[in-house]
């Protein structure tokens, strides 16, 4: 293919992922309500939420509708780049990484699920009774939407990186001997990465993040040396 061709493919590939995201977006705007809801079960039933401005609400509505259309729309996104750089693999290559849309839909799924169901309720109940008998809190419903969403998205993109590294090992960047050699140095980072990424302050969450990239990063290993890297 041309230079022109290729980004010809580009920008329609852009654009149905423009168009996914679009679409999801206004059907999840029927459902912010709900979603709004759902987000808020993560902080302790007696915790309260306030408004501070007129427009408050009715932009959480709209902001909370275009990220959850944006989730959703991952595994479209995930399809359209894989479709993408998928003639320039090797046909081992290409039959290595089958599982490259999939795994990225699981991983990041899978981490958006672990923040909004075990870490969030973890960190909101540690931050909440850190601030008792010092000062009542005082949460807006826009900040803490951002916050959930924010920690999802989080969790989403950090659980894709055993997903990186087996695609790197597919194309001989890396090999389950080089992953074992570097263990510790890559389980040091995890801890020092999880605890930067994540908002809250208490190692529960950040424990909560970690040990499981920890898990796939093993699993990561385990399944380049079974396909011979």
């Amino acid at each position: 293919m041309s230079l022109v061709e290729h980004l010809t493919e580009l920008r329609d590939r852009l654009l149905v992922c423009l168009a996914a995201v679009a679409i999801l977006t206004i059907v999840c705007l029927f459902f912010s309500g709900w979603i709004i809801d759902w987000i808020k079960q993560t902080a302790p039933p007696e915790l309260k939420f306030y408004t501070t401005r007129p427009t408050e609400v009715f932009t959480v509505y709209v902001k909370t509708g275009a990220i959850a259309g944006l989730f959703l729309a991952m595994p479209v996104i995930f399809y359209q780049v894989w479709q993408f750089v998928r003639p320039g693999l090797k046909r081992s290559e290409v039959d290595f990484t089958g599982v490259f849309v999939p795994a990225f839909a699981i991983c990041f799924f899978g981490g958006a699920a672990l923040a909004r169901y075990v870490a969030i309720p973890l960190g909101v109940a540690f931050l909440v009774g850190f601030a008792e008998g010092i000062a009542d809190p005082l949460y807006t419903v826009s900040d803490y939407t951002s916050f959930v969403l924010q920690l999802m998205l989080i969790f989403g993109i950090l659980f894709e990186f055993p997903i990186i590294l087996y695609a790197m090992g597919a194309m001989g960047l890396v090999t389950s001997e080089m992953l074992r050699d570097k263990r510790k140095i890559v389980i040091f980072g995890i801890f020092v990465v999880a605890a930067g990424a994540t908002p809250t302050t208490d190692v529960g969450t950040q424990v909560v993040l970690a040990v499981p990239l920890v898990c796939l990063y093993e699993i990561t290993i385990w399944a380049l040396r079974i396909r011979g890297h």
